[in-house]
């Protein structure tokens, strides 16, 4: 695989990453190094898993998530966003509830890197140790995912309160996205 396939096929998986990112660091009120550093670590670490994963279950795991994976993905940031939305806005509620600890960072990060899972199935196919191309992938979704904290704080810093709101409706416009994808490709 050439080099410039690589970076935009880690580029486009991290997408999601990105945007991700920013909507959770939006919400926060102040986010701290220590949030911006599990965010990123999560997203990376999932993202080379999950590529990993694919490329290693080959025919059996990318069939049984090839087509289930939009909706997984779909349910956990609907899920995530519906209790974005309707948490109070409050700063104190906001820091007690930290996005990047706990199940929360796990089911953000899943669902950003499921559609990893395929994308490590199809380099199988394509043969020549393409695994090697997960610690790629995961190093971009980490550095998609720092740019996106940074937009996100930015983002908070003028919104005030609505990012957490905001990015709600966000996460759930982003689990739609890919369940339209899917029935568009099919």
């Amino acid at each position: 695989m050439e080099i410039v396939t690589l970076i935009g096929s880690a580029l486009a998986l991290s997408m999601d990453n990105f945007a991700v990112a920013a909507v959770v660091t939006a919400s926060i009120s102040r986010p701290t190094p220590w949030q911006t550093f599990r965010l990123c670590g999560n997203f990376g670490i999932f993202q080379s898993l999950m590529t990993l994963l694919g490329f290693l279950g080959g025919a059996g795991i990318s069939s049984f998530i090839g087509s289930t994976g939009c909706w997984i993905s779909f349910g956990l940031l609907t899920l995530l966003g519906i209790n974005m939305i309707r948490d109070p806005s409050d700063d104190n509620r906001v820091d007690t509830r930290d996005p990047t600890r706990g199940w929360k960072i796990i089911a953000l990060s899943l669902a950003c890197a499921v559609d990893s899972l395929v994308a490590g199935f199809s380099l199988s196919l394509m043969g020549s140790g393409s695994w090697h191309f997960a610690p790629v992938f995961g190093l971009c979704a980490a550095i998609m995912a720092f740019v996106g904290t940074r937009v996100g704080k930015l983002a908070g810093m003028q919104l005030g309160q609505w990012p957490q709101r905001i990015g709600g409706f966000v996460l759930i416009a982003i689990g739609i996205r890919g369940v339209l994808q899917q029935l568009i490709w099919q």
